[in-house]
């Protein structure tokens, strides 16, 4: 068997895309995600994600992460999906709604800058909570924009690039708090308009990019009277803006949407 596919990225963070309005999707799409993810003996990405019509919404948007568990969201894997989907002609070009885990997300491109946005649900922010990581005290921003997120704010004197982020990810990731996971951000505030951000992604490690973590650590600096909207998100993979007016809002998330190449994948190989 061998499945088709497209790979495409959003600063970095990058995913493999099986298009169910082409064909009918196969089975078992988690063990599937684990193998084409591999970055040495599949075709290497951040996970999977499935788009096929929907009766309720403009398409259907479904995510695998690289270890085969399905996640509510992803704000990079979304505008990805709509690039993807417009540039075939599966949908026409304008505001759209994906449907999704985490309910009916809208989605657009600017215009002005060919930037793809999305409008994601209200953010929920949640407890501001010290975890034992390792023996140290480390304050946790909770902030829920469809999926869960935990999010660090680093100390003025240390080092976002020199941080352990994968074994302090994975510690917070795996806290008896969290019984399903969450995805933590690590963030260093620049200015108010202005912040860095690496992120560990609950069931990948550590991306170079994650959409939805790029505006939980907006709402978390908004809340906190860190920054103020709109606000450039500098990540490893590239740069994010992000907007939130507050309150019931939605808050929006603009970056690029890029097809990196289409291929099949030999399953029989893998």
């Amino acid at each position: 068997m061998s499945v088709r596919f497209t790979k495409m990225q959003g600063a970095g963070n990058d995913y493999l895309f099986l298009d169910g309005f082409a064909a009918p999707l196969p089975a078992d799409l988690g063990s599937i995600a684990v193998r084409m993810s591999d970055r040495h003996f599949g075709v290497g990405a951040d996970g999977v994600i499935t788009v096929e019509p929907s009766a309720s919404a403009d398409f259907a948007m479904r995510v695998f992460n690289a270890d085969g568990s399905e996640a509510e969201m992803c704000g990079n894997g979304l505008r990805c999906a709509y690039r993807y989907l417009v540039d075939r002609e599966r949908i026409p070009e304008g505001p759209s709604i994906a449907h999704t885990r985490a309910g009916r997300i809208a989605v657009d491109r600017d215009r002005e800058t060919g930037c793809v946005t999305t409008d994601l649900l209200p953010p929920t922010i949640g407890a501001t909570v010290t975890l034992d990581v390792d023996g140290r005290a480390t304050v946790v921003h909770e902030v829920d924009v469809g999926n869960p997120h935990a999010v660090v704010f680093l100390d003025a004197g240390d080092d976002l690039d020199a941080h352990p982020v994968a074994t302090v990810g994975a510690a917070i990731a795996g806290d008896a708090r969290y019984p399903h996971g969450t995805n933590v951000e690590f963030a260093t505030v620049r200015d108010a308009h202005s912040v860095a951000q690496r992120t560990f992604e609950r069931g990948a490690g550590e991306t170079l990019a994650c959409g939805t973590g790029a505006c939980a650590v907006v709402a978390a600096g908004i809340a906190s009277q860190r920054l103020t909207s709109p606000v450039d998100v500098h990540l490893r993979g590239g740069r994010l803006r992000v907007t939130w007016p507050g309150a019931t809002a939605p808050i929006r998330v603009a970056g690029p949407a890029v097809e990196v190449f289409s291929g099949e994948w030999a399953e029989a190989n893998a």
